[in-house]
């Protein structure tokens, strides 16, 4: 027979919705009884709640017992105990102060439901707000709700009953393979034409460039060892680890990207020597850095990539100078400079070149460090398609029977 539990050692219930609550009572408090509540979906999560928060009361230690707390109080206190990297705690915060807690700050967070989130979640779209950043606010609450049903504050996380905003992916402007040769040929000589070229060939993130270093760098076999990324924040740069094991991977460069580093190299230890006193010591440990040894600036490469696009033109006559531009195009000669692309851009002009080239999924997942090869089916399904195509038109050509 299990033994009942003692006075305010608390109770365990079932509601009706299926859900389990459990009350602790505290005593009485200037004429009032004081309880706290505890919620989770069994019975053993409400007993863990409720056993920790008895032996805190055992040790003398203190009970949240205010009811009242609102959403946007509670999000204040769980950004003041995060863990996370600094970019991503600003990000986390960000979207606090300019969607959440004016839209739900001043609920109770033990009366928000799913209605009020789906409400913010539309008021937002219909304000002409990003699929993306809808979600991602969606997505902050839901970690921030998690921590709330742990601590027992909330009986349930609304958020995670809210379905995400379906995507609406867009294939944004990459390089073709015609476009893509013509385009490095261009920069040949350029200081951003090894970035470029990594980025382009091997499709690393801009973070993942530009914390590369020497040491993950084997020139002689051709290989190269994602391991860390160069965080900024305002002008502090920092490396950090990778977030997941999948990112933290080992390349086998193409033989003219390794040739593009060696030559790399000799220019930049040349830049260190006429660079001299003024060298920072972490330049030589950075494969891509200033002419002083810091670590290059990822709005300058971005800056510097947009403006090296547009002036690479495709076509029309070579005298050309294109004095007449309308969208892109001359009016003179009819030429084409190629679309600013950002960084990103270069590591999906990879992957697209890669797959349309016949090479298998799993590697090219593996090759951009996706977590999951479904991220790379879904973000180049319109590459696989296309190969799908010529393979039903190989098939028929081989086993086409009576042409």
């Amino acid at each position: 027979m299990s033994k009942r539990r003692g006075r305010h050692e608390g109770t365990i219930f079932q509601r009706q919705d299926g859900r389990w609550t459990g009350a602790l009572d505290l005593g009485w408090d200037q004429g009032r009884r004081r309880r706290k509540n505890f919620y989770g979906t069994t019975r053993a999560d409400v007993r863990e709640k409720l056993t920790r928060a008895l032996g805190e009361v055992q040790r003398g230690g203190a009970v949240d017992l205010d009811e009242r707390v609102t959403v946007g109080q509670y999000l204040d206190r769980w950004l003041g105990t995060l863990s996370v990297r600094r970019k991503t705690a600003r990000s986390y915060q960000q979207f606090v102060t300019l969607h959440l807690k004016p839209g739900l700050g001043r609920i109770r967070l033990t009366k928000l439901t799913p209605a009020h989130l789906r409400a913010l979640l539309a008021e937002k779209e219909q304000a002409g707000l990003s699929v993306r950043t809808v979600t991602l606010m969606r997505d902050v609450l839901r970690i921030a709700l998690n921590q709330a049903v742990t601590d027992g504050a909330a009986a349930r996380n609304v958020a995670a009953l809210v379905k995400r905003p379906k995507p609406t992916r867009r294939q944004g402007p990459i390089l073709s393979p015609e476009q893509a040769p013509v385009f490095l040929s261009r920069i040949a000589g350029t200081r951003l034409a090894p970035v470029v070229t990594i980025g382009l060939a091997v499709g690393l993130r801009l973070g993942e460039v530009l914390g590369l270093q020497w040491s993950s760098v084997d020139l002689e076999e051709g290989v190269l060892r994602v391991e860390r990324g160069l965080e900024t924040i305002g002008r502090d740069r920092s490396l950090v680890p990778l977030k997941s094991k999948e990112s933290r991977r080992t390349i086998c460069l193409p033989e003219f990207v390794r040739l593009a580093l060696v030559q790399h190299r000799q220019q930049q230890r040349t830049r260190q020597l006429l660079a001299g006193g003024r060298w920072r010591a972490e330049g030589s440990s950075f494969v891509f850095t200033t002419r002083d040894g810091r670590p290059l600036d990822g709005c300058g490469v971005t800056r510097d990539l947009k403006r090296l696009l547009t002036q690479t033109w495709m076509g029309g006559r070579p005298d050309c100078t294109h004095p007449r531009v309308t969208t892109r195009e001359c009016a003179d000669c009819g030429a084409e400079h190629l679309p600013a692309l950002s960084f990103q851009a270069l590591r999906h002009s990879c992957a697209s070149i890669l797959l349309a080239q016949g090479v298998p999924i799993r590697d090219v997942s593996e090759i951009l460090g996706h977590s999951d090869v479904r991220l790379t089916l879904s973000s180049y399904a319109h590459v696989i398609e296309a190969g799908r195509d010529r393979a039903a038109g190989v098939m028929e050509r081989v086993l086409q029977v009576g042409a």
